[in-house]
């Protein structure tokens, strides 16, 4: 499981930049649920990883909520 915070948004090419990478075990195409206090607002797909940091393209906003940095990213839990 990834728990990070999103440190940029580029909402021009569709991307965000996450706090959490390779050391952090993790990969790219991982999708991360984001989510702004306990309200999930949107999902991310890893598409980059370095070794502190990774690139995620932005896959869906709901509501018109669109990230921001500061907000929280999540592995989604399997039901």
């Amino acid at each position: 499981d990834v728990e990070g915070t999103i440190l940029l948004v580029n909402p021009e090419w569709n991307f965000v930049v996450i706090d959490r990478g390779s050391v952090d075990e993790l990969r790219e195409n991982v999708i991360l649920l984001v989510h702004r206090g306990l309200e999930p607002i949107g999902k991310v797909r890893i598409s980059r990883v370095e070794e502190n940091i990774s690139v995620a393209e932005i896959l869906t906003a709901w509501e018109n909520t669109d990230p921001v940095a500061g907000d929280g990213v999540i592995t989604p839990k399997s039901s």
